[in-house]
């Protein structure tokens, strides 16, 4: 199997090739007297599209396996079974007096001992039920099997920024350190680590909003004031010597309130057959379901909640930037005149950039500027994005999609400046009774999130509005 820089390198190779003849085309048109492009070129130029997006999708799938390898290829290397657990000398279990407590155990036998549990109250409450090595585990981690749910702690603020760096597709030597959950007394072995690990990813990849944002973790649900303070209208002064400093003058503070409103992934359920299979992963193949869905609904929240009983989404929360001459096409001079309405200090700092629909995309990779070079520029390393007019852009399949009237069809500036609140942990609970005439299994998850724009007035964060 080819490495991991070979993959890498192929495919960059591949977009790198696509994005020339892209740009063929598009210049080609441009210096003919600016003419439209032709059906032939036209068909060209979205069959070259669908091939890029299919490469960049193909990598985003080799970083999503690559990261979770990492984080469970421990394991995989000292040769530790995902199966069965680990029997004593005489190759039966012990008993409980004789079994070194969970607590003393090392990290490996320890993550093995919490898996095992896991898959146990996984299958409780049907035909077969959890084996005995699979209770015995659970009550090793002083939890039983029977509970109706099982919390699942989420990473700290620190810890998911590194996640936030992987599904971006940096390079591991680019992060701080190995991966932690939290402390043992918080938490830290009631969970998989794999599991957490395809959680996260699961709902980073599936849209931009968690990975743009700034995500800040608070343990309860309460009301939480975030303070803002704007002194942009204010300077300094000259004195003449011995000259009073004269009057104060304030900044003007505001707060911004975060709630916490509940999530759902909706009812999950699979044929109860699967829990018999030794060999069905349960950690593996939930947290990928759960994931995405939550995923989703974060993500639409996020980006269009109207912020009255629910999340303020990014393009509610945004201020308008430019408005489009045509109610049907975007020029080059309306995206810099975008760009240009957010600040200059914003511009400057890290986490600036763009969330466009991918059919907004498609059009505005047509767009040349005054010399016929293409604003496009397709991002051909490893952790560089794609770029439009030199800022990285951000697919986000819940803004609008098409160029018509009154739509927010892009929105710029510093992202970060979005803040999304996410309240203690993902609560699973498993639904034994409910589908049991089906003779199925049913899990769902629940996760409050709040999310708005930190504005105190000086808008960080400014949206393109149609005609």
């Amino acid at each position: 199997m080819a490495t991991r820089t070979e993959i890498k390198k192929k495919i960059y190779n591949t977009r790198g090739r696509i994005q020339k003849r892209m740009n063929e085309i598009i210049i080609a048109a441009d210096k003919d007297g600016k003419r439209a492009l032709t059906a032939e070129e036209d068909a060209e130029w979205d069959k070259l599209l669908a091939d890029d997006q299919k490469e960049q999708k193909s990598l985003q799938r080799y970083e999503s396996m690559w990261a979770i390898e990492r984080d469970l290829g421990k394991e995989e290397r000292h040769g530790v079974s995902k199966n069965k657990f680990p029997a004593s000398a005489a190759g039966s279990l012990p008993d409980d007096d004789d079994q070194q407590r969970s607590d003393d155990l090392d990290p490996e036998k320890r993550e093995k001992m919490v898996r095992d549990a896991f898959n146990g109250w996984s299958r409780c409450g049907g035909d077969v039920g959890p084996t005995q090595c699979q209770r015995h585990a659970a009550r090793q981690l002083r939890r039983s099997c029977g509970q109706k749910r099982w919390d699942s702690p989420i990473l700290g603020n620190e810890e998911f920024q590194e996640y936030q760096a992987r599904a971006q597709g940096l390079h591991p030597n680019r992060l701080k350190r190995d991966l932690t959950i939290s402390t043992g007394s918080s938490g830290q072995y009631m969970i998989p680590q794999g599991f957490i690990s395809n959680l996260e990813l699961a709902l980073l990849y599936f849209g931009p909003m968690l990975r743009v944002s700034d995500v800040w973790r608070t343990s309860s649900g309460n009301p939480i004031p975030w303070p803002t303070m704007n002194d942009t209208g204010n300077i300094g002064e000259m004195l003449a010597e011995s000259a009073s400093v004269g009057s104060s003058v304030d900044p003007t503070f505001g707060q911004k309130l975060f709630g916490a409103y509940k999530m759902s992934s909706k009812v999950i359920k699979y044929p109860y057959e699967l829990t018999e299979d030794s060999s069905f992963n349960l950690g593996a193949v939930l947290p990928t379901a759960l994931g995405t869905r939550l995923g989703r609904i974060i993500n639409k929240y996020c980006t269009t909640g109207t912020g009255t009983n629910e999340p303020q989404g990014i393009v509610t929360g945004s201020s308008l930037g430019k408005t489009t001459a045509s109610a049907t096409a975007v020029v080059y001079s309306e995206l810099i005149d975008l760009i240009h309405s957010v600040d200059i200090a914003y511009r400057e700092q890290p986490g600036v950039g763009w969330l466009l629909h991918d059919l907004i995309i498609a059009a505005l990779r047509k767009l040349v500027d005054g010399q016929s070079r293409p604003l496009w520029q397709s991002g051909l390393q490893d952790g560089v994005p794609d770029r439009l007019l030199g800022y990285g852009v951000n697919t986000n399949n819940d803004m609008d999609s098409a160029l018509t009237t009154g739509k927010k069809i892009a929105v710029f500036g510093h992202l970060p400046s979005f803040k999304i609140r996410v309240v203690n942990q993902i609560r699973m609970r498993r639904l034994t009774e409910l589908y049991a005439a089906n003779d199925q299994e049913a899990f769902v998850g629940f996760l409050r999130i709040d999310s708005k724009v930190m504005n105190a007035g000086t808008n960080p964060i400014k949206y393109l509005a149609m005609a």
